[in-house]
């Protein structure tokens, strides 16, 4: 099976010279080393349970092998001094794709023997629309200085699972993926004012909607070393004998490994079943008889544009709607989120006129609507860039907040409750570069509407608080 992912990790690791996670390219996508990371940094609290994350991955040279000839393969690689790896700690992974991975782990950063391994489960969310993507999770919000831990999926399978200290080593880890052209990224999920693209970046809680079919059977680490390594390992130390201490703690290991033997069969034939399903999958989706995954569930902050960039692009787009046609006369403009529109009344002039004025100006595709004693000017404004998911407030905040900082501004404001939402309605003289930046630091608020009356040189703004609704109180029962 040829592919980007094992073109881009399967001859990862085939010697020191060739290896682009080592020395130079190491420093340039910015991997964190091992030694400097704290021992609790390498796990996540998530859904009642604790995963490890910031694994190395690796590709299985033999597709076609079992799982526990997989776990062999994958031991022969941790335990081989030329791939240093500093595992003592493997997983075995297959992606949306039906392809087998390495996961390799280590105790002294924090991992555990029975640990689900994180990453799987994000390539698969990753992975539903196709195309090779990076997200960029921002975890432990709530600390002074939160972890940065950054997802790079190639073909379905895990290209990058990279825990960064803070904001500056997770942004060099992303220059570094972003400047992997080869891979030709589809998405990058990453703070907007790093300039990779309009996705922000991921929370905690937007990964907390994982699909449901991908925790059937997590995928766990386990230990490198069995009770079968350390027997050769030590047989071959002490030229092959063993003293009658020695032959009494071996004869209760292998008791104590007969007893295990039946569990841990049981558990890979489980996760072998798991493994042919997702090939059997992948094998339907490439035929387009497959059924879709679990659908991501979208989060309950609806994408809106920043309302400074809204007023910015209105402020430009009536100032080139701000013409006088002959024979018309200028009423109203009306700016929304994509458009601006300029409404005329007719004196003695003609639709021509109004196409006349705006041949005049360098207007993006102007449209007319000619209704008889009214007409219209509509041209399209810059696309804007989305915001991305983030808390909303609770209703008892947004509503003494916003109308404090208006009526403070002397401003008018009505405000009416909605479900999910307040809409604000208020009128000013005043540009509205006085309070547009208060408004960016309300989460969910944007403008919705903008107009300009001419004559009177008044300024009327509708705008939306998006507002967290908490569930209703159960019924009372008598």
């Amino acid at each position: 099976m040829h592919n980007d992912l094992e073109d881009g990790m399967a001859t990862r690791y085939t010697s020191d010279q060739d290896d682009p996670l080592t020395a130079d390219a190491r420093e340039r996508i910015g991997v964190i080393d091992e030694s400097e990371t704290p021992s609790s940094g390498a796990t996540l609290e998530l859904a009642g349970l604790n995963w490890a994350i910031g694994l190395e991955w690796q590709v299985s040279d033999n597709q076609k092998s079992s799982l526990r000839e997989a776990r062999s393969e994958a031991r022969i690689l941790a335990t081989d001094p030329k791939f240093n790896y500093d595992a003592d700690l493997i997983c075995v992974a297959s992606t949306s794709k039906g392809i087998r991975q390495f996961g390799f782990g280590n105790t002294e950063r924090g991992h555990t023997s029975g640990q689900a391994a994180l990453a799987p489960i994000i390539a698969f969310r990753l992975d539903q629309d196709g195309g090779n993507v990076i997200a960029v999770i921002k975890i432990d919000q709530n600390s002074n200085n939160p972890r940065w831990w950054i997802v790079a999926v190639v073909n379905g399978g895990i290209y990058a699972d990279t825990l960064a200290a803070d904001e500056a080593e997770a942004h060099k880890v992303c220059q570094g993926l972003a400047n992997d052209a080869i891979m030709l990224w589809k998405d990058i999920h990453a703070p907007l004012h790093w300039g990779f693209g309009q996705h922000a970046e991921w929370t905690v809680e937007s990964i907390a909607y994982l699909p449901e079919n991908s925790l059937d059977v997590p995928v766990t680490l386990q230990p490198v070393y069995g009770v079968a390594w350390y027997l050769s390992h030590y047989l071959g130390a002490n030229g092959g004998r063993f003293d009658k201490k020695q032959i009494g703690m071996a004869c209760a290991a292998f008791l104590l490994l007969g007893g295990m033997y039946g569990y841990s069969w049981y558990q890979d034939y489980l996760e072998e079943q798991r493994f042919e399903e997702l090939r059997r999958a992948a094998e339907l989706r490439a035929q387009g008889k497959a059924t879709p995954l679990a659908p991501v569930r979208d989060p309950v902050w609806a994408k809106k544009p920043l309302p400074s960039e809204v007023i910015a692009n209105c402020m430009s787009g009536v100032s080139a709607m701000w013409q006088k046609a002959p024979g018309w006369d200028q009423k109203k403009i009306i700016c929304g989120e994509a458009t601006v529109t300029a409404e005329f009344a007719k004196e003695t002039g003609s639709i021509s006129g109004l196409v006349e004025v705006a041949n005049t100006r360098d207007w993006p595709a102007p449209s007319f609507d000619d209704a008889g004693s009214n007409a219209s000017i509509t041209i399209a404004l810059p696309q804007l860039k989305e915001r991305g998911p983030e808390a909303l407030l609770p209703p008892e905040f947004v509503k003494p907040v916003v109308a404090d900082f208006f009526q403070r501004s002397g401003h008018t404001i009505t405000a009416s409750e909605q479900p999910g939402f307040f809409e604000l309605t208020w009128q000013t003289v005043t540009l509205p570069a006085d309070w547009a930046s208060a408004l960016d630091v309300l989460p969910g608020t944007t403008i919705n509407r903008i107009e300009f009356d001419p004559m009177s040189n008044v300024w009327g703004f509708n705008a939306f608080v998006y507002a967290w609704q908490p569930p209703p109180p159960p019924p009372e029962t008598s």
